[in-house]
């Protein structure tokens, strides 16, 4: 009975750090600020190939 004690305890403890951490990431609008630094290295990226494009002119 023990075992599973701990088990439950450490599932109950995995889904609260879950929880936690996920309400963090909204608070600190991480998630959005990924979205918008791919968006920027997408970019960055269509840039660079036009870039390349004039150059080869």
């Amino acid at each position: 009975m023990d075992f599973i004690s701990l088990i439950i305890f450490l599932i109950v403890l995995f889904l609260i750090f879950l929880i936690c951490r996920e309400l963090n990431c909204w608070y600190w609008k991480i998630n959005r600020r990924i979205e918008l630094l791919e968006e920027q290295n997408n970019s960055l990226k269509t840039i660079i190939e036009k870039l390349e494009r004039i150059e080869r002119k």
